[in-house]
């Protein structure tokens, strides 16, 4: 069975109501295998993965569930749009911010959101760039971001004092930090506001 079978598969298996949000994942899917060639969206070794990897995890129910519905959500640091673009195309209802310093990945997310009419902007720069929201975050999501004490403190003048960071990272995740295993040693780790000075610098 290929990797694109065993995906369809796992996602009917996993989210039968959103069917018909396959072939706009599997679009997605190929765009950033197509432009990894050109822009490093992914590493030349992940590119391989992302329907066994990287979409399963940015689609899996324990990071899913835990987005509330018509959520505003900030992607720090988006990349190739893992988690935000497969997340936007299974949950229209979402209001996307993704934040990437790169030009050539910042065009590569803009023709994401738009191909795929998703509700949503892309920021280009890093997070000191964000333009304050009228209403603060409450959630933010990362994955493969090195946090730093000045990235922190940028975040926090962003979002609301209960805000949570849903982060990609280690399973099991540190003492006293809610989190639930994605498989091969990564998880979903459940950050809030007042824990976020304790966000390791490393992905």
């Amino acid at each position: 069975m290929s990797d694109l079978d065993r995906f369809a598969e796992w996602f009917q298996g996993t989210w039968p109501e959103a069917g018909d949000r396959l072939p706009a994942l599997l679009a997605f899917a190929a765009a950033l295998r197509e432009a990894s060639g050109r822009v490093a969206l992914v590493s030349h070794a992940d590119r391989g993965r992302i329907l066994s990897r990287h979409l399963p995890e940015s689609l899996a129910p324990a990071f899913v569930n835990r987005v509330p519905a018509g959520s505003a959500l900030l992607d720090v640091g988006s990349g190739g749009g893992l988690p935000a673009i497969p997340l936007g195309i299974l949950r229209p209802d979402l209001d996307l911010t993704l934040v990437e310093p790169r030009a050539k990945k910042v065009r590569f997310l803009d023709r994401m959101l738009l191909e795929h009419g998703l509700h949503g902007r892309v920021v280009e720069g890093r997070l000191e760039d964000v333009p304050g929201p009228e209403t603060p975050w409450g959630l933010v999501v990362s994955r493969a971001l090195r946090w730093t004490p000045e990235m922190l403190r940028n975040l926090e003048s962003l979002t609301r004092e209960d805000a949570v960071l849903l982060r990609f990272g280690p399973h099991p995740a540190p003492a006293g930090i809610e989190g639930e295993s994605l498989g091969e040693g990564h998880g979903i780790q459940v950050w809030p506001r007042p824990r976020w000075q304790e966000l390791p610098d490393t992905p």
